[in-house]
């Protein structure tokens, strides 16, 4: 894996996560549900419970399996947040 562009080296490429065999579709499913998340004067909220389990109900989740991918995606959307939050002007 290439870890510059245009020469300069991209930090994001060096720390890149990897993910565990068969969780891609939670990566992809974050990205979907993010257009979801509630925005209002340029603060953006979490992604909504009710649609995360709507996507876990299209992909046939059980209470179980729904209940694992909600805290998956709210971990991952936790991130997210912050880090929207540190690229504030003035954190």
């Amino acid at each position: 894996m290439e870890l510059a562009w245009g020469g300069e080296v991209v930090p994001a490429l060096i720390n890149e996560p990897s993910l565990l065999p068969g969780l891609d579709f939670v990566f992809e499913a974050f990205f979907r549900l993010s257009s979801d998340r509630p925005v209002s004067q340029g603060d953006h909220g979490p992604i909504p419970y009710r649609s995360v389990m709507h996507e876990a109900e299209g992909m046939g989740m059980g209470v179980e399996e729904a209940n694992w991918f909600h805290a998956l995606i709210r971990a991952m959307d936790n991130e997210y947040l912050d880090w929207l939050q540190e690229q504030r002007p003035g954190y």
